[in-house]
């Protein structure tokens, strides 16, 4: 299978799954991304972009086609849990600043479909912090350790337990 030979190649995955799940949102119903609570955040010059008129997904795909993307979407979601199961190294990605997909709120978002996915949120979490570390081959941060670059924060609650912790 394609997972197993992805681990055996020793290929790192990216899965952007709030990409993709966030192109089937908005070609379904653009006006409820437009008013999640995040887009107040956003500069104006990508704000820009998420707009119908702007909006390169909502240009390109017409409403109808929003059932195919959340059945795409659905089956990226399955191949993220087949590239777990077979050991595929993961990092977590966003492609940030495209349509829907809010910086600074994206990332969490690619957390909980992870873990939706079949990831545990300790594996999820490790896709944003020490995979990318050794994806970089460095050794100067993503875990904590003495001698390592940190940023740290206080949660109200565990992410290990609800990835949700994070946001």
């Amino acid at each position: 299978p394609v997972a197993h030979a992805t681990a055996k190649a020793g290929i790192w995955v990216s899965p952007t799954l709030t990409v993709y799940s966030g192109i089937a949102r908005q070609v379904d119903d653009i006006d409820s991304v437009l008013k999640r609570p995040e887009m107040k955040y956003l500069p104006a010059w990508i704000s820009a972009n998420f707009q119908p008129a702007n909006n390169t997904y909502i240009k390109r795909f017409k409403k109808e086609t929003a059932k195919g993307f959340f059945v795409r979407a659905d089956l990226l979601s399955k191949l993220v849990k087949g590239f777990r199961d077979a050991g595929v190294r993961m990092l977590a990605g966003t492609d940030t600043p495209v349509p829907s997909v809010v910086p600074g709120f994206s990332l969490h978002d690619e957390l909980r479909e992870l873990v939706a996915a079949g990831l545990t949120p300790f594996e999820a979490l490790q896709t944003a912090t020490a995979n990318p570390a050794e994806f970089l081959r460095t050794d100067k941060f993503g875990i904590i350790s003495v001698g390592k670059t940190a940023d740290l924060i206080l949660l109200e609650g565990d992410p290990l337990t609800d990835v949700v912790n994070t946001s």
